[in-house]
Order: C-alpha cells, then structure tokens, then sequence
C-alpha cells in the first residue's frame, strides 16, 4: 500500500471511529474513567445520556475497531446472574492523529 493509500486508510478509520460525537464521548469516557476493571454499558449509557442500546452499538464498534477491549467477569460485589460486559481503552491504541504532508 502506497503512502497516500495508507494516509486515506488510517484517516478513514479514525473518521468511523471518532466522527461521531457521541461515539468520541463514550471513547474518552471509557478511556478516563474505565481503568483496569473497565465500565459497563449501563454506566457508559447514564454519563452519556444515552440508551443503554446505543451506549452498546458505540461501545461494540470502537471494540471491533480495535480501540476498547470487552471483558466479562464477576466483579466484587456483583449480583447473581450473568457478568456484564465491561469495556476498557487499549493501552496505546491512539498515541496521534496522522499529519498528511504533501511534500
């Protein structure tokens, strides 16, 4: 892949990933205040203020694009039933934005 093929697909990912606002919410969200044991939709919906339904379509994106990574697992004082799944930033997984130079 060439340069500017590579600059147009780094570019177009970011842009799906971060182009909508709600969608950069929920990542910066995760991202500040998910840590080690990460956030659950639920969480995630009420800071938004969003549907828990599209707190999780956002959420699952930015997992599928490599940015949150989704766990599941009792968590200290959880309830019966099923774990949620809980959503934590990829160490790393945005360090900069590329600059297109047209040198």
């Amino acid at each position: 892949m060439g340069t500017n093929a590579a600059f147009t697909a780094t570019v177009s990912a970011i842009t799906d990933a971060f182009g909508d606002p709600t969608r950069r919410s929920v990542y910066l969200f995760v991202r500040d205040r998910g840590g080690d044991a990460g956030l659950t939709t639920a969480a995630v919906a009420d800071e938004v203020g969003v549907h828990p339904n599209v707190a999780r379509h956002h959420l699952d994106k930015l997992a599928a694009g490599g940015y949150l990574e989704v766990h599941t697992g009792k968590v200290a004082g959880g309830g019966a039933g099923r774990p949620s799944k809980r959503y934590s930033a990829v160490a790393g997984a945005i360090t900069e934005f590329p600059v297109r130079s047209d040198d």
